[in-house]
């Protein structure tokens, strides 16, 4: 799993530049939003960005041409002189979406204080969100009792590949969605050697399902 996710997610990150995963921009401004209301810089109500995230964030493109590749993969690894944080017109997000934004947030956090680019910093949550993804996938695939092929084909297929590797809070749900498939397995048909190391892991994915999408898995956790 390991051997195909690592270079499978990589390739991906690259060819699809920010913003065009489906959705993306809003959950970059997401995740700024949480770094900032726990790094207490988020200001009157509103979604607060350094000056260079504003400036990524307003590229807003919906279609990638040679001139955005350009400018992505220029500033891939950079350092940034515009870290004065200002506000834009969107109110701030609640603060329990923290669970599903985490791995990326922290990721975001780390690259405020290190100063790095807007365009790394979107890079660099992108990396925690995989980190995560592919932490959780492998214990899953490990747990599962039959039907391995069956769901290592499903966590690489192309459209999770692409959310895996992006700052969707897709890449948290989706993992936590087939962990919890796959204990669900395990405890049903392996129930004489359950550990409790295996319940809280199992409790901490139904946790981050549960606080992000209730309404859907609820009765299925249940």
């Amino acid at each position: 799993f390991l051997l195909c996710a690592i270079p499978l997610g990589i390739i991906y990150t690259l060819l699809i530049p920010p913003g065009i995963v489906p959705d993306e921009w809003t959950h970059m401004r997401n995740v700024l939003s949480l770094s900032s209301q726990l790094t207490g810089t988020e200001k009157n109500g509103k979604i607060t960005m350094r000056e260079c995230e504003v400036e990524l964030y307003n590229q807003q493109v919906q279609s990638v041409n040679s001139e955005y590749y350009d400018y992505i993969y220029t500033n891939l690894i950079s350092i940034s002189n515009q870290n004065n944080y200002v506000n834009i017109e969107n109110d701030s997000i609640g603060f329990d979406q923290i669970f599903c934004y985490f791995p990326s947030v922290i990721a975001t956090i780390l690259a405020r204080l290190l100063s790095l680019s807007a365009i790394t910093t979107f890079y660099l949550g992108r990396i925690f969100n995989f980190i995560f993804y592919i932490f959780i996938c492998f214990f899953a695939l490990n747990k599962i009792p039959f039907g391995k092929l069956l769901l290592f084909t499903i966590m690489l297929l192309p459209m999770t590949v692409h959310q895996m590797f992006s700052l969707s809070y897709d890449a948290v749900i989706n993992a936590s969605a087939f962990s919890c498939i796959a204990y669900g397995m395990y405890f049903v048909y392996l129930n004489d050697i359950i550990k409790f190391k295996d319940i809280i892991f199992y409790a901490f994915c139904v946790l981050l399902l549960l606080t992000n999408k209730s309404s859907t898995y609820a009765l299925i956790l249940g």
